[in-house]
C-alpha cells in the first residue's frame, strides 16, 4: 500500500535562511532531532547521507534533486534497519514564500511491508507528522542562530 504523508511549518525567518541549510543535504543532525550523526559523503545531487538515529538505527540515504530557482530537495531512503512497516520511502521538502511569509512543505511517500488496521496506520501516521514536525521547528532555531 503506497501511502503519502504531508506537513507544512510557517517560519519566522527569510526562505533563503532555510533553504540555505536545506539545499546542502548536509547537518541534518543538527536540526532534527531524531537524528543523532549524518556524514555526508558527496556534493550536491548524488550524494549520499548516513544518518544514525538516537536509539542506534541506520539510515542510507541519496539526495535526488536540488532545485535551486524552486527551492525543492529531494531524496530517497536507500535503506533502513528503523522499527516501522515502511520501505521505498521518498521525500521532499520545498521551501515556500507565500504573502511574504516562509514555509516548508515536507512529503514523505512510502509503501507499508505489512497491512496495518486503522488504528495502527492513524498511530503510524501521527508519528511520523509528529516526528517531521519536530525536525521543521528545531530547523527554524538553526537558521536564526
Amino acid at each position: 500500500m503506497n501511502c503519502t504523508i504531508e506537513i507544512k511549518h510557517r517560519y519566522n525567518t527569510s526562505s533563503n535562511n532555510i533553504w540555505d541549510i536545506l539545499k546542502t543535504g548536509n547537518n541534518v543532525d543538527k536540526w532534527f532531532p531524531f537524528i543523532a550523526s549524518c556524514d555526508l559523503m558527496g556534493e550536491g545531487v548524488g550524494a549520499k547521507r548516513i544518518c544514525k538515529t538516537q536509539e542506534g538505527h541506520t539510515i542510507a540515504e541519496s539526495i535526488i534533486t536540488i532545485d535551486e530557482d524552486d527551492k525543492i530537495f529531494t531524496y530517497i531512503i536507500d535503506h533502513h534497519n528503523l522499527e516501522t512497516p515502511t520501505k521505498n520511502i521518498w521525500g521532499r521538502m520545498q521551501v515556500l514564500n507565500e504573502n511574504d511569509e516562509t514555509y516548508v512543505h515536507w512529503k514523505l511517500n512510502f509503501d507499508l511491508t505489512q497491512k496495518l488496521d486503522d488504528q495502527l496506520y492513524i498511530e503510524l501516521e501521527d508519528g511520523m507528522k509528529s516526528l517531521l514536525q519536530s525536525g521543521l521547528i528545531q530547523l527554524e532555531m538553526v537558521a536564526a542562530s
